[in-house]
């Protein structure tokens, strides 16, 4: 009979358990310290669950999850979209799953606590709400020199009279219109902010987002300059800009291709370029080791810069990439530290992955382009800004450089300024380390957007018309 309660007793728990799955489950991942809130709904159907995946920092919403297993109190959630699986214990009365989320290589802890219901969206108080008050339209840019489409919206301070326009240029990596990043929006902050100041703003999304199929990793600074040029010249066909009054606003990578459309357009008004490197990109690489990396020791971190070092050289050297690509599996094979666990499913996979990234014609272009030749030759008016705390391009390596290229160029008036408090994305920051993105509730420096506005109505951009 003893038995039998017993018995009776752990089927009573574990049915518990069974019911308690079902809900929203909310955690925080730690990710080369960058902190990344995600949440899961899971749905129980018959003796089976469903589930869907959250990453609201990333704006990444409802990921299909293809099997949530439940086998007592431990629970296994396989998300094959992002090569991605959590294993965990039910804790604290079955309020809490202990446990890791694996993806590709890394395993980081993980606690999952429910929640009650809810999307896990992330409430930014700078990003503007509809309705706008102006003129805002969705558009298609076409490329015609590269048959690509650009999906963008376009928004001016009315829809009557003719206005100043300024083109937004988003940084490295996967970014749509608004470059968002973090649930903070903040192309979509500057553009309202501008407009509602009386000047227009076009914003588009990167050739991998909206109409265009161009792959991500095939696409170089250069590339999205041919882009940028595009968006010129539907600008300067429209009916209510100044064609003589059409600007480029640059963040990071971004504004590398500012540079190269400023140096070789001479319609350009006037070019922002906001945490734009002013140095070649290996240099970049090498300090943004030292600065991102942590936990390392000095020898440890001298060893990653030699392996960035050997990879470069290769990159370098040979142009051919079946053979490059051969001498990058040699470097990796005997030093995997350096493997960049793109989604990887095995050792070999981590490796081809890495290979990818490294060996693909973004990465090629980014290493090798200096930015210097292309300042010297921008003509029009220059703004520069480096936030104190960016940490991913220093403004003590970079400032200087810019102000030097542009000092021996072409441009007769031209700022370049450090900005305190300020990290990469022109947030206030206390360190800038990237894992303070996400936790930072401004989106962009109010005193920040006040300089670029007062920097371009000092340019009487109506006195060119």
């Amino acid at each position: 009979m003893k038995k039998c309660i017993i018995l009776l007793s752990f089927l009573m728990i574990a049915n518990l358990a069974f019911s308690q799955l079902d809900g929203n489950w909310n955690g925080t991942l730690e990710v080369q310290g960058a902190k990344l809130k995600i949440v899961f709904h899971i749905q129980k159907t018959k003796d089976m669950y469903s589930a869907t995946f959250d990453s609201p920092y990333q704006n990444a919403y409802g990921i299909p999850v293809e099997e949530v297993v439940l086998n007592e109190s431990n629970v296994i959630i396989k998300i094959p979209a992002i090569g991605a699986v959590f294993n965990g214990q039910m804790n604290n009365g079955n309020n809490e799953l202990i446990g890791t989320f694996k993806q590709g290589g890394l395993s980081t802890p993980l606690t999952l606590k429910a929640i009650e219901a809810e999307t896990g969206k992330s409430e930014r108080p700078q990003t503007p709400k509809k309705p706008y008050p102006y003129f805002s339209k969705d558009v298609i840019i076409e490329n015609t020199k590269n048959n690509i489409q650009l999906a963008g919206t376009l928004t001016l301070p009315d829809s009557v009279r003719k206005f100043p326009v300024v083109i937004l240029i988003s940084g490295s990596g996967s970014q749509d219109r608004d470059e968002t990043i973090f649930g903070h929006k903040p192309f979509l902050v500057l553009a309202d902010y501008l407009t509602k100041k009386g000047i227009g703003v076009l914003r588009f999304d990167d050739r991998h987002y909206g109409k265009s199929t161009e792959m991500l990793f095939n696409t170089t600074a250069g590339d999205i300059a041919n882009d940028v040029e595009s968006c010129v010249n539907f600008l300067q066909s429209h009916n209510h800009v100044l064609k003589n009054s059409i600007g480029l606003i640059g963040h990071s990578e971004g504004g590398l291709s500012a540079s190269i459309v400023s140096a070789r357009n001479p319609n350009i008004a006037f070019t922002i370029l906001l945490a734009t490197p002013g140095i070649i990109g290996e240099e970049i690489v090498y300090a943004q080791l030292k600065e991102t990396i942590g936990g390392l020791t000095e020898q440890e971190l001298e060893q990653q810069i030699k392996l960035r070092k050997d990879v470069i050289k290769v990159l370098n050297n040979e142009p051919d990439k079946q053979i490059a690509a051969e001498k990058l599996r040699e470097i990796l094979n005997n030093d995997l530290s350096v493997t960049l666990y793109y989604e990887a499913k095995d050792t070999i996979q981590e490796i081809d992955n890495t290979i990818e990234i490294f060996n693909c014609d973004m990465y090629r272009f980014f290493i090798s382009y200096n930015p210097i030749n292309d300042l010297k030759k921008i003509a029009c008016p220059v703004l520069a800004l480096i936030g104190e705390k960016d940490i991913q391009v220093p403004p003590n390596q970079n400032l200087p450089a810019i102000e030097s290229a542009l000092r021996e160029g072409k441009s007769v008036n031209y700022m370049v300024k450090e900005i305190a408090n300020v990290n990469h994305m022109f947030q206030t920051a206390k360190t800038g380390k990237t894992s303070e993105y996400a936790e930072i509730e401004e989106t962009i420096s109010p005193d920040v957007l006040s300089l670029i506005l007062g920097w371009i109505n000092d340019l009487r951009l109506g006195d060119r018309e």
